[in-house]
């Protein structure tokens, strides 16, 4: 999905208002979206439900190669439960 993106990173630092690789000085465009899947009705329709679980891919999913055609290579995401197995999700973004 995201693997041009995916590939291992260098830390970053930043000079004025920009991010650089620490190693290399090269800049490194930071591509992202805020993403929060909820559909708009239905029981699944609540604030502060962690839809990036195992349980709630076939929601996920369908948004994944919108991602790419973004070329995202930064995802804000929204009600992460920590306690919640999310391998799946982050899995399939990194594929």
């Amino acid at each position: 999905m995201l693997s041009s993106s995916a590939v291992a990173t260098n830390p970053l630092e930043i000079k004025g208002n920009r991010f650089f690789d620490s190693v290399t000085g090269a800049y490194f465009p930071v591509r992202g979206v805020n993403y929060y899947p909820r559909p708009n009705a239905g029981p699944l329709d609540a604030n502060n439900l962690d839809l990036f679980s195992n349980d709630f891919q076939h929601i996920w999913q369908r948004d994944l190669p919108q991602f790419t055609a973004l070329s995202a290579n930064a995802i804000r995401l929204y009600a992460v439960d920590p306690d919640v197995d999310h391998s799946a999700f982050m899995c399939a973004l990194q594929a």
